[in-house]
């Protein structure tokens, strides 16, 4: 059992090849380099059960994110677990607004979804004279 069964096996499922690679190389703990130069060689039964069972998971539709415990969205790295709802790109508009300032078809959820502390560019504090 091997890396290129594993690839094989997600394209088979029709998964996109780039998160196939980010989850190997997660539950692998290697580089997606070292997945391409090493695809021949056995792994550890394990670790093979662990890849295959994340394939499962991806192919069943489960965010790539949740199943590498990290999520990158508006430049920020966040960390999630099943439980976290995700922000998605195609729905959620980048950008801490307060309700006056929130872009129209902002939901109050999306607003409060997106209320993680980032720094404002127009808040930055100056000395006072």
């Amino acid at each position: 059992d091997t890396v290129d069964v594993l690839l094989a096996e997600g394209r088979a499922l029709g998964l996109d090849p780039g998160a196939v690679r980010a989850l190997l190389a997660h539950r692998l703990d290697r580089s997606p380099t070292w997945l391409l130069a090493h695809g021949r060689e056995p792994l550890a039964q394990e670790a093979f059960t662990a890849c295959r069972d994340g394939l499962a998971r991806l192919a069943e539709g489960a965010p790539l994110g949740q199943l590498l415990g990290v999520v990158d969205f508006a430049g920020l790295t966040l960390r999630v677990t099943e439980a976290t709802l995700l922000p998605r790109p195609d729905t959620e508009v980048p950008g801490p607004w307060p309700s006056p300032l929130r872009p129209p078809g902002l939901s109050s959820r999306s607003s409060q979804a997106m209320s993680v502390p980032t720094p404002l560019p127009w808040r930055r504090k100056t000395p006072s004279t």
